[in-house]
């Protein structure tokens, strides 16, 4: 789930920006925290891509069977 929109928080209203990755038995929230700015969340998502693409190229060149 990615989500970026605008929440209702204690009657204040602010951007909450996050992206959420689960399977039947684990939970991952990346979110945008209080004192990032956007570029932050991006470079954190950025990050978060690259390493991905790297450990899919390692499986993809390491016999397990």
């Amino acid at each position: 789930v990615a989500f970026d929109d605008m929440e209702l928080y204690k009657g204040e209203l602010y951007v909450e920006m996050f992206l959420a990755i689960s399977d039947c038995k684990n939970f991952v929230k990346l979110h945008k925290g209080d004192k990032d700015k956007v570029k932050d969340f991006i470079n954190k998502m950025t990050l978060l891509r690259d390493e991905i693409s790297l450990f899919i190229e390692h499986l993809k060149t390491v016999k397990h069977e």
